[in-house]
């Protein structure tokens, strides 16, 4: 296993890895599944989608969880750490991972898949109406601002 998951040693990293994967990724994905079941015509689908959309919600609510425990018993380099992630979300934007080349919004949606364009803009309004304020209010119940604090406030301002 370790071979092919590394672990960090460090607070600071496992932190910051929380943050982005949990925090945002799963954030993200549970908003995803979330706008492509509302899209969706098939009831089965639907379903399915709205269950994805259930556990990624959990994963994120566990990373929420462990990145709130590492900043409340870290040092300052671990709310550095977390700043920072989210401070490169609000700069850089997320990544949305997409699959194939089929485009077609109507077809997608039959199937309970968003289209790019859908997935962005999704993904975009998650980042903003969610992680951020979030990940912002978190920062400032925890220590006092520093660098990559004051980047992520200047962004959801």
């Amino acid at each position: 296993l370790a071979a092919s998951l590394p672990l960090a040693a460090d607070l600071a990293a496992v932190a910051a890895e929380a943050a982005r994967d949990g925090c945002i990724g799963e954030t993200v994905a549970a908003l995803l599944a979330r706008e492509a079941a509302e899209r969706c015509d098939d009831p089965a689908i639907r379903a399915v989608l709205l269950g994805i959309a259930e556990d990624e919600e959990r994963h994120a609510i566990l990373g929420w969880r462990t990145v709130a425990w590492a900043l409340r018993v870290g040092d300052a380099d671990v709310r550095d750490a977390v700043a920072a992630v989210f401070a490169a979300a609000a700069t850089d934007g997320v990544e949305v991972p997409l699959v194939g080349e089929l485009d077609d919004t109507d077809a997608l949606a039959r199937a309970g898949l968003l289209d790019r364009k859908g997935a962005r803009v999704a993904a975009a309004a998650a980042l903003r109406s969610v992680i951020l304020p979030a990940a912002a209010a978190l920062l400032a119940a925890r220590r006092p601002s520093t660098t990559a604090d004051r980047d992520l406030h200047a962004t959801t301002a």
